[in-house]
């Protein structure tokens, strides 16, 4: 984990994404494992894991925890 963080240090100008959606980083959170990212082309800013991040988009079908009543 501690080299992804120096990785994404590193390489802020690479096209990271949430999901299938192109994010930017605006700050890491290296004590929590947590990066604050934006959408691409929005203002919508949220803060995950920095596992949840990845180099290419990701289609994978899943289910929202909205809809089991989470």
């Amino acid at each position: 984990m501690e080299n992804y963080i120096i990785e994404l240090k590193q390489k802020r100008n690479r096209p990271y994404y949430f999901a299938h959606k192109k994010v930017v980083i605006i700050k890491i959170y290296e004590l929590a494992h947590l990066v604050k990212i934006r959408f691409e082309n929005t203002n919508e800013c949220m803060i995950v894991d920095i596992s949840a991040l990845s180099y290419a988009p990701d289609f994978t079908n899943a289910i929202s925890l909205r809809i089991i009543g989470g």
